[in-house]
């Protein structure tokens, strides 16, 4: 005759004791956490990520701009049209300088100071003064972040443009 394991008939039924159903539920809560903070922590990279590619577009298309922008190696007057005039900062540390900076919403169109959650500031500086015997040339410094000093990643461009010739 085949003898029995235990002989309590209580512990050869099947099924979870109170404190196994306890543990596999401790277990699953724990598991949902750590899911949706690595969720939570996704979210927060992919936004960051967008933020950046936003910062980046508008950056290119003010240096863009700039390196449009028409300035003579003569010097003749100033030398230069208005939008090249050196002058501003690509600082954030400080208030913007007037006229060197522009404000973008979150879906990359021009906006008031107020309503922005980006800027652009920049900052002209020459490289070669006038009447020096090197060829004029300037030099851009473009960045773009978060605006009202919030907190995220500023982007930078830096370039040098040579005068055109006249």
């Amino acid at each position: 005759m085949a003898r029995s394991r235990s002989s309590n008939p209580r512990r050869t039924a099947a099924g979870f004791t109170l404190v196994e159903a306890l543990l596999a539920a401790l277990l699953l809560v724990a598991a949902a956490g750590g899911l949706a903070r690595g969720l939570a922590a996704a979210t927060a990279s992919g936004r960051a990520t967008a933020d950046n590619g936003l910062a980046s577009r508008i950056a290119r298309a003010r240096l863009d701009r700039l390196h449009a922008a028409r300035f003579t190696a003569g010097w003749l007057g100033s030398g230069y049209h208005g939008a090249v005039a050196p002058g501003g900062s690509a600082d954030f540390t400080g208030p913007p300088t007037p006229g060197y900076v522009e404000y973008f919403d979150e879906a990359g169109l021009p906006a008031g100071r107020d309503s922005a959650s980006i800027q652009v500031r920049w900052r002209v500086e020459e490289v070669a003064r006038p009447g020096s015997d090197r060829l004029a040339a300037l030099r851009f410094e473009v960045a773009a972040g978060p605006a009202h000093g919030g907190r995220g990643p500023v982007v930078r461009f830096v370039s040098i443009r040579a005068a055109n010739r006249e």
